[in-house]
């Protein structure tokens, strides 16, 4: 199990959050992850982030990873 498999991750589709793999986003998906306490992460700014890339799986740090803009 990964530190992702902890985390639940939901994108903005027609105006409803819906759960998804993390690996499934896509760039430009607006989305929030959610720890098993129910907390909600975001950015800087206090918004939900927005993918700038594909998640891609770094090996050195053993974790899935997106860009964020």
């Amino acid at each position: 199990m990964n530190g992702m498999d902890l985390h639940k991750i939901e994108i903005m589709r027609d105006g409803n959050w819906e759960e998804v793999p993390y690996e499934s986003l896509d760039v430009g998906d607006q989305f929030r992850m959610i720890d098993p306490e129910g907390n909600i992460f975001v950015d800087s700014y206090g918004e939900v982030m927005s993918a700038a890339s594909k998640p891609f799986f770094d090996e050195d740090l053993g974790t899935w990873l997106v860009q964020i803009k």
